[in-house]
């Protein structure tokens, strides 16, 4: 499921919490008549995480506030590392979408898979940069980098040796000059192609 439908599944099943939770606590229970009672408003809570679990909660997982999400991942139900893939995610498109404020080139977020092709607990992102100061630009500097930093640190310190996730980056610097790409059946303006010059063959 893409980033974008889980975010709007996310936004809508927010909306509708903070709607029916707090609207009920706001406007039918006074006080002091309290109106629909203490009860009332922890029921229009259950439910309207309830509703949505049920509407949107296969596009997202309903992780409609931290509460419910930290006790995925205690019943075992939702693995701890997707909770750092998300601002990875968020890092990876920024740096994808936005080629001229990063000098990054090209960039590819891979999902490892076994030999009959079903996904593994792995992924790594393939990106080329213009220069190594490119990239260090971002990763010393930029809020998304500095989001998925805070993610993985947190997740150490909460987890320590019991932690399985591993991250890493192996960095390539290639010289300027000799370097050879070659580009079969590929469309027009894909790859690094238009950030070098070039001999077309």
């Amino acid at each position: 499921m893409s980033m974008g439908k889980r975010l709007g599944a996310e936004f809508l099943g927010t909306f509708w919490l903070v709607l029916g939770g707090c609207g009920s606590a706001v406007l039918a229970a006074a006080v002091p008549t309290l109106g629909i009672g203490f009860a009332g408003v922890a029921l229009a809570f259950g439910l309207t995480v309830l509703t949505m679990a049920y509407a949107v909660g296969h596009i997202s997982g309903g992780h409609f506030n931290p509460a419910v999400s930290l006790g995925l991942v205690v019943g075992g139900r939702f693995p701890a590392g997707s909770i750092l893939r998300a601002p990875l995610e968020r890092g990876m498109a920024y740096l994808k979408e936005s080629p001229q404020a990063t000098g990054c080139c090209s960039l590819r977020f891979q999902q490892t898979c076994d030999a009959g092709g079903k996904p593994e607990l792995e992924t790594h992102a393939l990106g080329y940069f213009l220069s190594l100061e490119h990239m260090e630009n971002w990763a010393e500097r930029h809020a998304s980098h500095e989001a998925i930093f805070t993610a993985a640190i947190a997740r150490y310190r909460k987890f320590g040796k019991a932690n399985q996730l591993r991250t890493w980056h192996e960095v390539f610097v290639l010289p300027e000059q000799g370097q050879v790409f070659e580009y079969v059946n590929c469309a027009p303006g894909t790859g690094l192609s238009g950030y070098f010059a070039g001999e077309r063959l």
